[in-house]
């Protein structure tokens, strides 16, 4: 009998939801929902004790309930629409499978997961400047790998990439350039002056026979051609870029395998299968230089700057932007907010919301109390380590930002503001400590009816925290919203006459509650992300 590879649903339908392998596709569509439990059960397997699943790098934890049967628990979570795993039934076979949730929402995250990276980058090189901390930010020094969700990153921008020198290729610029070449005398034509002389100095003499006055004429002229010529800085530039990120993802390439062949754990798959993307990269980057835009095109070790062609022309302009984000990716920024993969969009989304509010509220409290030292840090690799965990930033006197701040029991806090239940910890607030008052952000990479599975986050940091001050209690929650990419787009005058969940969005419905959702979408530049929060504190009267 033939082994095959099932998914069934946590009920364990006696139908499968879908047969993996054998297939003839490498990716299979199937409809699953976040947060349910779902089965890999492989049938007839050659050697169920070698037989071993590993999600996105991650192995799964085994059952063998019959010699006949391996099954492999997965709890989904949220997913972003595609899915990556390996089925290994032995040291030599080895296959690669692909589950895509939803087209639609595949294509929407991976646009999103870009932007967040690109706007983590970005603010991360923004708020190191209101710091203290000194350390420059450079480029990968080729010896720490980066971490996942920046590869993913940049292996989006070598798709971008190869796009864009194609076209190039297609039209480049050129520049009219004069090249000499040596004719006989005798087709030589109308000589020039100056040509003449360099020809007289450069050229083997004969003697003059034609009464022109001279002893000696030269055997050979030089004639000044002029032609197009591919050899611009802007092609210097790309050449000098393909051939360096080259070289780099090769190295990560070669980085990553013997690390995974050092350190023997569950990460070992994900090295591997990182390491071979690399090398693949690494000679997709390596084939564009073969390009004949390339053929006549010097080396140059000069650094990129603006250009009026990369200004002007936009698919020029497009490089320059590629360029910016690959030297951003391969700069030593470290967290552990950026070893997440495309899966797991939702966790970036929360740090990178947080990120975005700190850069927009420097400029909405421009005050010399305003720091973000305990953003930073530095790992024993010199490398700049973003922290993603109980981070409390100073906005401004007596105002301060915290990331995933952990609120204890109010009677355990110094200054007795807290939980009345259990410990709760939300992902952003905004805290005014003179008037004891608190903005909770709760950030939800969700959309549409997903929405409402996530208010009871929100209801309960409003409920149980508190604040006590001469033995009474009050609630020292202003204002409760959820952070989420979903855009409303009602026009409905009353509140109430809206559907959920387009209530929460509605302007009189927060203003009145205190409560509700607003739109944080990766792609909304930093005013839209002012004018959001400036809203914010408006609904909670601050």
């Amino acid at each position: 009998m033939h082994s095959e590879l099932v998914l069934l649903n946590e009920l364990g339908a006696t139908q499968p939801l879908c047969r993996i392998w054998p297939e003839e596709s490498t990716v299979i569509q199937v409809s699953l929902h976040e947060n349910k439990r779902y089965y890999f059960e492989l049938r007839n397997p050659p050697d169920v004790y070698a037989a071993q699943i590993y999600i996105e790098g991650t192995r799964l934890k085994k059952d063998i309930p019959s010699p006949t049967i391996v099954q492999w628990e997965w709890e989904i979570g949220f997913n972003a629409g595609i899915v990556e795993f390996e089925l290994h039934l032995g040291k030599l076979n080895k296959y690669t499978f692909s589950l895509e949730v939803d087209p639609e929402l595949k294509k929407l995250t991976k646009t999103d997961f870009d932007q967040m990276i690109r706007d983590i980058l970005d603010d991360t090189f923004a708020l190191l400047s209101l710091s203290n901390f000194k350390k420059g930010l450079s480029k990968g020094n080729g010896k720490a790998f980066p971490q996942i969700a920046k590869l993913e990153f940049l292996k989006g921008r070598v798709e971008e990439l190869e796009k864009v020198v194609h076209e190039i290729n297609k039209n480049p610029q050129r520049i009219l350039k004069s090249s000499f070449n040596k004719v006989s005398i005798n087709k030589a034509g109308f000589i020039e002056p100056r040509l003449f002389n360099k020809s007289i100095r450069s050229s083997p003499l004969i003697k003059a026979t034609n009464g022109s006055g001279l002893t000696y004429m030269p055997t050979q002229i030089f004639i000044d051609e002029k032609r197009l010529n591919e050899d611009v800085r802007e092609h210097r530039d790309i050449k000098f870029a393909l051939k360096k990120w080259s070289t780099w993802l090769l190295i990560m390439g070669e980085t990553l395998e013997k690390l995974a062949k050092k350190r023997k754990d569950d990460q070992v798959s994900l090295k591997l299968s990182w390491a071979k993307k690399c090398k693949s990269l690494s000679i997709r980057l390596a084939r564009l230089v073969n390009l004949p835009v390339f053929t006549d095109v010097s080396d140059s070790y000069s650094p990129v700057l603006a250009t009026q062609v990369y200004k002007k022309i936009p698919i020029y302009n497009k490089f320059l932007m590629i360029y910016n984000d690959f030297t951003k990716g391969i700069s030593n920024v470290v967290g552990d907010f950026l070893n997440v993969p495309l899966a797991r969009t939702f966790e970036l989304y929360e740090i990178w919301s947080f990120l975005r509010i700190t850069r927009a509220l420097s400029s909405i409290f421009p005050s010399a109390a305003f720091s973000t030292n305990e953003l930073f840090g530095m790992s024993t690799e010199k490398e700049v380590v973003v922290s993603a965990n109980n981070v409390i930033l100073e906005v401004a006197d007596q105002v301060f930002l915290c990331y995933q701040k952990t609120y204890k029991e109010y009677w355990v806090e110094e200054n007795g503001i807290g939980s009345y239940s259990r410990e709760l910890r939300p992902d952003i607030t905004l805290e005014f400590l003179e008037n004891a008052n608190i903005i909770v952000l709760d950030a939800k990479y969700r959309i549409d009816n997903n929405l409402n599975d996530a208010l009871t986050s929100i209801h309960t940091y409003r409920d149980a925290l508190v604040s006590e001050a001469t033995g009474k209690y009050k609630s020292v929650v202003s204002g409760a919203y959820i952070l989420t990419p979903h855009l409303n787009s009602t026009s409905a005058e009353q509140w109430k006459d809206v559907n959920m969940p387009g209530r929460l969005f509605h302007p009189e419905y927060r203003g009145t509650f205190k409560f509700g959702a607003a739109s944080l979408k990766p792609g909304m530049d930093l005013g839209q992300i002012e004018n959001l929060l400036k809203d914010i504190l408006k609904d909670s009267t601050l």
